[in-house]
C-alpha cells in the first residue's frame, strides 16, 4: 500500500471491531505516517481507544498537523470519512483499510457512488 499512496496527502479509515483488529490498525496508521497522512477515522467499538492510541504515537512522532477521529457506527464514520475528512483539502485522496470488513467495506461503496 504504500507505494500507491508514498508522496500524497491522504485520509485513512481503520477499523477497530475487535482486539486484534484495533492492534492491526494502529500498526498500520504508525507506519503510515510518514507516507503522507494527514487524517486518520477510527471506526468500530474500540475506535475511541484505537484514536487514544494513535494520539500517544503522534505525540511521540511529533506530527500534531494530523487529526484523528472515531465513530463507534460504521454510517456515521463513512459518512464522516466520505464527507468531511480533510476538511477545506479537496485534494485529499481517501484510503479505507478495509479489505477483511466485507459489511463494512460494502456499505462504504455504496455511500461513495
Amino acid at each position: 500500500m504504500n507505494s500507491f499512496i508514498e508522496g500524497r496527502a491522504f485520509a485513512l479509515l481503520l477499523p477497530a471491531y475487535t482486539i486484534l483488529e484495533a492492534e492491526q490498525s494502529t500498526e498500520l496508521g504508525i507506519s503510515l505516517l510518514g507516507a503522507g497522512c494527514l487524517e486518520i477515522c477510527c471506526v468500530g467499538p474500540l475506535g475511541a481507544r484505537l484514536e487514544e492510541t494513535l494520539d500517544f504515537a503522534l505525540e511521540s512522532f511529533e506530527r500534531p498537523e494530523v487529526v484523528t477521529t472515531s465513530f463507534g457506527d460504521g454510517d456515521s464514520a463513512i459518512e464522516y470519512f466520505l464527507l468531511a475528512a480533510g476538511g477545506a483539502l479537496q485534494s485529499l485522496d481517501l484510503v479505507a483499510a478495509v479489505g477483511f470488513h466485507s459489511c463494512l467495506k460494502a456499505d462504504l461503496i455504496v455511500a461513495a457512488r
